[in-house]
């Protein structure tokens, strides 16, 4: 089934869905959106996309509030400025990805792979990061001070003063590097080696 919805710019965009899906929106299935250059300011209120296909895909604005990204691939996908609230991103490959400025207020990401995502500005209060991989992430500015964090994973994740943390959660001990506190290659290297 192909349905057509429309962008932020008012332009429309074609989705291949499950056959069995039903629109508007609850239990439908997106797996894979082929031909489409951007879903830019698409609204997918509380559309089932388990397991969907979205690798590198622009989804900048996009509203998915509500929706159920579970074991999505989204790695390398733009969600500048999306609204995930309450969105279900349990077990995503979220690598890479830009979730610059995105609300991820209630979202779940428990056991989400965000390794490398750009997670600056973000809001994430309430948000589940239950075991979610936040290697070498970009957190600066984002909001975490009310994320579940148990085994939340920080290791080379860069943050900056306006990073605000759990207040039980200690960013350093935990691998997290305060920008422009980051190591170099060059720093390994015996002072000899520099000339």
């Amino acid at each position: 089934m192909i349905i057509q919805t429309e962008t932020k710019d008012n332009s429309m965009v074609e989705i291949k869905l499950k056959e069995s899906a039903v629109m508007p929106h609850r239990d439908a299935v997106l797996h894979r959106v082929d031909g489409v250059d951007t879903l830019e300011g698409i609204s997918l209120r509380g559309t089932n996309l388990r397991a969907a296909f979205l690798e590198k895909q622009l989804l900048q604005s996009a509203d998915l509030t509500g929706a159920d990204l579970a074991d999505a691939d989204m790695a390398g996908a733009d969600l500048s400025g999306a609204d995930l609230s309450n969105a279900n991103l349990a077990g995503a490959d979220l690598t890479g990805a830009n979730l610059s400025g995105a609300i991820l207020n209630r979202a779940n990401l428990g056991r989400a792979n965000l390794t490398g995502a750009n997670l600056t500005g973000a809001t994430l209060e309430l948000a589940n990061l239950e075991l979610t991989c936040l290697d070498n992430a970009i957190l600066h500015g984002a909001d975490l001070r009310l994320v579940k964090d148990f085994g939340m994973q920080v290791e080379g994740a860069s943050y900056d003063a306006k990073t605000h943390w759990p207040t039980s959660f200690d960013a350093q001990e935990n691998g997290a590097v305060l920008a422009g506190q980051e190591k170099h290659a060059d720093d390994e290297r015996p002072w000899w080696r520099f000339w």
